[in-house]
């Protein structure tokens, strides 16, 4: 019954700091996109919304100094009313106190890896494809539903089916027309690898050219294409890397091995993501750790308090 009434009052302080912390965090975030209020098409109820669909993501980002500063109040709040005292008194140990502190942030801790996984990466990309969409309004690059894009130049289209990973061009498709509107030729490709030239190299592709009425298919392996959109403009439209799904990151990351591309910050940004839910519990042992520090330094200044009385009746006698 004590480990359940300790549990709820630190589930209690895990609110209470969430609350705080989240307001905080969540009105500087809001002042700072305020800044670009009037940029394309960007107003304050885009940046309200942006704010609002990125909350879990700095939920995950405040729980471990959440689990602490939660476990801390509630453990000073039984201190307060004297409870930890009377636990104490009545035979309740230091260490089943501690463990009580813990156990909730072990439930953190799987939240947090549920939120990762399911609920922050489609709010994430989501805040983020309707920033990208109000900001960049006159962009050359506009997106549709989900995560396909079309774009134009001339008599050039370019649609891209979706961003793999967040970052990479994928099922893609290329139509061009001649001056009378006529469809020239056409490809289309599984997905590309953009060189450091700003060059695309597609890969599986097939390219049908639309001659006197006729289709002829030549299919290939691979096919750089010289594309009319700058580097700059594709980067504006990928996905941060912490808006993926851990797993999804994990096979990008999978992915730029076997490519021999350069991989070190998305390496190391998955690494800080699979211990970063990890260090919740570890706050929560923090915590439950001083209780048993406090026990011991109270036994020892009892047991000097003790030892001083028993001195002065010796020298009394």
């Amino acid at each position: 019954m004590l480990e359940r009434y300790i549990g709820r009052q630190v589930l209690v302080g895990y609110l209470l700091v969430f609350a705080a912390l989240l307001s905080l965090f969540g009105i500087v975030r809001l002042m700072i996109e305020l800044e670009d209020v009037g940029d394309g098409g960007y107003s304050s109820l885009d940046a309200l919304h942006y704010v609002l669909f990125t909350l879990p993501s700095l939920f995950i980002f405040l729980a471990p100094v959440s689990a602490l500063l939660g476990s801390l109040l509630a453990l000073l709040n039984l201190a307060r009313h004297g409870e930890l005292l009377a636990m104490r008194a009545a035979g309740y140990s230091p260490l089943r106190s501690a463990m009580a502190v813990s156990w909730p942030a072990l439930g953190l801790m799987l939240l947090v890896l549920l939120f990762s996984e399911f609920l922050s990466p489609v709010f994430y990309q989501q805040a983020v494809q309707m920033r990208n969409q109000a900001v960049q309004q006159r962009d050359a690059l506009e997106a549709v539903a989900g995560r396909e894009f079309w774009s134009r130049k001339d008599n050039q289209f370019l649609n891209i089916g979706e961003l793999k990973y967040g970052q990479i061009p994928s099922k893609i498709r290329i139509y061009q027309f001649d001056d009378d509107n006529r469809l020239d030729w056409s490809l289309s490709a599984r997905q590309a690898q953009i060189l450091p030239d700003g060059n695309w190299r597609l890969s599986r592709v097939s390219l049908v050219d639309h001659l006197d009425g006729r289709r002829r298919v030549t299919p290939m392996q691979e096919y750089t294409w010289e594309p009319f959109l700058t580097p700059a403009q594709m980067e504006r439209q990928y996905f941060p890397l912490e808006s993926l799904a851990i797993s999804e990151h994990r096979d990008f990351l999978d992915y730029l091995v076997r490519a021999d591309l350069g991989r070190g910050e998305v390496s190391l940004s998955l690494w800080s993501r699979r211990v970063h839910p990890r260090v919740c519990p570890r706050m929560g042992f923090l915590a439950g750790g001083g209780v048993v520090m406090s026990a011991g330094s109270a036994a020892w200044v009892g047991v000097g308090a003790g030892g001083g009385v028993r001195g002065a009746g010796c020298g009394g006698g």
